[in-house]
């Protein structure tokens, strides 16, 4: 199992940049032209940098070219074999915890992950929803793409985080990708996809229609989800944080404070490789104390 490892995943990005392979660290980033500038800048795939080696990172970073290249940034796995010191020691701009992630530990029972409030609300939703593991995610790719759609503009997403069609289809080449399906009456009312790597789980994207929403499938989906990677003896579940740049989505928080077993940060971290370059991009940014970063990229996500 590969997960977000997988070089697929990273391959999903090839629309806004060059797929770029980090030899000490094993991971991937994206490497994309910078607009003004003859420089390029690096980004860790979205929403998570998933490498073999932490340690080794640094090495890699010393390797990137400072006449070509501007900054890199990245967030980093909850995973990861890593401390808050050593990221500092890694990259020399900045490193600070950035959201918290939800956990769940899959060796408690049911009753001791799940509040009462999400065990409630999931056993009313499973006798209305129909639940089942997809055993070739492809069979539903045109049903998930009308239902992103629907998350697309329910939210209001764009950019990056508005993955195209053809980053979908790179995405359900994953090796260790878990695609849950919810259907009441016989129509697909919400899809839940996870990554597999090793005994480690990742929720990575849900969308639901309107019906979906109405009848609590996002509660049948994940109990399901949940027994479903007991029994497949995965150690820890990352259902991930809150939407947006903060924390600051009260709504999905509760949703997964409900689910989970342990809280943990993940950390937002940057470097610069040219300070001079760096700075010329910057300077025509109205908002200059923001600790955006990089600056020159203040609102792509």
């Amino acid at each position: 199992m590969k997960g977000y490892y997988d070089p697929k995943y990273a391959e999903s990005f090839e629309e806004h940049g060059i797929v770029r392979y980090l030899d000490h660290c094993r991971g991937y980033a994206i490497e994309r032209s910078i607009p003004g500038s003859e420089h390029y800048d690096v980004m860790g795939c979205y929403p998570i940098f998933c490498c073999k080696k932490w340690e080794d990172l640094k090495f890699d970073i010393q390797n990137f070219d400072e006449e070509k290249y501007v900054s890199l940034f990245l967030v980093t796995d909850v995973f990861g074999n890593y401390s808050e010191e050593s990221l500092k020691d890694t990259f020399n701009e900045i490193v600070k915890p950035f959201k918290t992630h939800y956990l769940i530990d899959t060796s408690l029972s049911m009753e001791r992950i799940v509040s009462k409030h999400h065990r409630e609300r999931a056993r009313k939703a499973l006798q209305m929803v129909e639940v089942e593991r997809i055993d070739d995610p492809n069979e539903i790719f045109e049903e998930w793409i009308e239902l992103y759609s629907h998350l697309l503009k329910r939210h209001d997403i764009q950019g990056i985080k508005a993955f195209s069609r053809r980053s979908h289809s790179k995405q359900f080449e994953v090796e260790g990708i878990h695609v849950f399906r919810a259907k009441i009456r016989g129509e697909t009312v919400g899809v839940n996809i996870w990554y597999v790597n090793g005994n480690f789980g990742y929720t990575h994207m849900s969308a639901y229609n309107d019906m979906g929403y109405r009848m609590s499938a996002s509660y049948a989906l994940r109990w399901y989800a949940i027994e479903h990677f007991k029994v497949q003896g995965l150690t820890c579940l990352d259902i991930g944080g809150g939407a947006g740049l903060k924390d600051d989505d009260h709504g999905l928080i509760k949703f997964k404070e409900g689910w989970a077993t342990e809280k943990r940060p993940v950390y937002f971290c940057g470097h610069v490789f040219n300070r001079k370059e760096y700075d010329r991009l910057c300077i025509k940014m109205t908002d200059k104390n923001s600790s955006y970063f990089p600056l020159y990229r203040k609102g792509e996500f």
